[in-house]
């Protein structure tokens, strides 16, 4: 089964993932180093500069000023082949600290609803956790978002935000057919109003603001609509960011009819509400790097008017320094 997959594959050594009990002897004890691919089946790459001026940034410093950058694009001029290869690029070669641990899934979620009270918390349900925030951001805050969306032009989008069921049961997703943007330029980034909303969610989530994937801006107009899927991503797993562990949805309007969240399994939906905040894990608290299927959702179709909804994704190790390296 999928958990045993995961057990066997993710569960490399202690050091790669601290929450992975029991697989202490897959790694040398005096080691922090442990990596995804076999040093010994190492691909041979292309080496060359990507642009004119490389080398020339290179006798300026930039490659030590600007790493991120310089290692790939400059590869010849700053001596970084070797990182053109993924197995190298994105080793994890420290010891990463996890958003949860085994176990701890119900301390974070009891934590919401005892610190944050001001947002009127409503526990929808226990287990699985499903909890809603009202007043988590503000109407500026709303609308900051929502031109967030425009400035980065809201464009369809076929592929999903999530996984289809029919990739991890047996029941098959109806399809989206919502707008998206993605809050991942400078402009956006900086925008005041979009990082106390991003510091806001760290301080909910206490996962560090690089654990968070960018921000998705969502814009259903009517009859648009999210079939039934998971926002747990397999393929993640092997990746150094892990699998999302926690989604933070933000509704950025109130719509006139339609566009609930609907929770299958739970038997529940959430109406969209300017500034409400709807928290819920995409993993067990027994086991952070597996799925708990009893979150599938969908998001209904507007019937009336538009829908604004953000969805923040959390990870259980670094997104946004593994995403930099081109490593999810």
């Amino acid at each position: 089964m999928l958990l045993r997959v995961i057990d066997l594959l993710v569960c490399l050594c202690a050091c790669l993932l601290p929450i992975c009990r029991g697989q202490e002897e897959a790694c040398d004890g005096d080691s922090d180093t442990c990596r995804y691919a076999d040093p010994d089946k190492v691909a041979e790459v292309v080496c060359d500069d990507d642009h004119p001026s490389c080398s020339e940034w290179a006798r300026l410093g930039e490659c030590d000023a600007n790493p991120v950058y310089m290692e790939m694009s400059c590869a010849k001029s700053c001596a970084t082949c070797h990182m053109k290869d993924p197995a190298t690029r994105c080793m994890v070669t420290k010891k990463q600290i996890p958003t949860v641990l085994r176990g701890d899934m119900d301390l974070l979620f009891n934590r919401i609803v005892e610190e944050f009270q001001e947002f009127n918390v409503t526990v929808i349900s226990r287990s699985p956790w499903l909890v809603a925030l009202d007043g988590f951001i503000s109407e500026e805050e709303a609308l900051a978002l929502q031109s967030g969306g425009h400035d980065a032009d809201f464009a369809f989008e076929a592929s999903t935000g999530g996984t289809p069921l029919d990739e991890l049961d047996t029941t098959t997703t109806l399809g989206r057919n919502s707008s998206t943007a993605w809050c991942a330029q400078q402009k956006c980034l900086d925008n005041p109003h979009i990082d106390a909303v991003a510091a806001r969610m760290t301080h909910l989530t206490t996962a560090p603001k690089g654990n968070f994937e960018f921000l998705q801006i969502l814009r259903y107009r009517e009859t648009e609509r999210y079939g039934m899927h998971h926002d747990y991503l397999p393929d993640q797993l092997f990746k150094p960011s892990g699998p999302r562990v926690l989604t933070v949805s933000l509704y950025l309007n109130d719509v006139e009819e339609g566009g609930e969240t609907h929770f299958r399994d739970l038997g529940v939906s959430v109406s969209p509400k300017l500034g409400r905040a709807l928290v819920w894990p995409s993993v067990l608290v027994s086991d952070p790097t597996a799925p708990d299927m009893r979150t599938v959702h969908e998001a209904l179709a507007v019937k009336r008017g538009v829908k604004y909804v953000v969805n923040a994704w959390v990870h259980l190790f670094d997104f946004k320094g593994w995403h930099a390296k081109g490593c999810v």
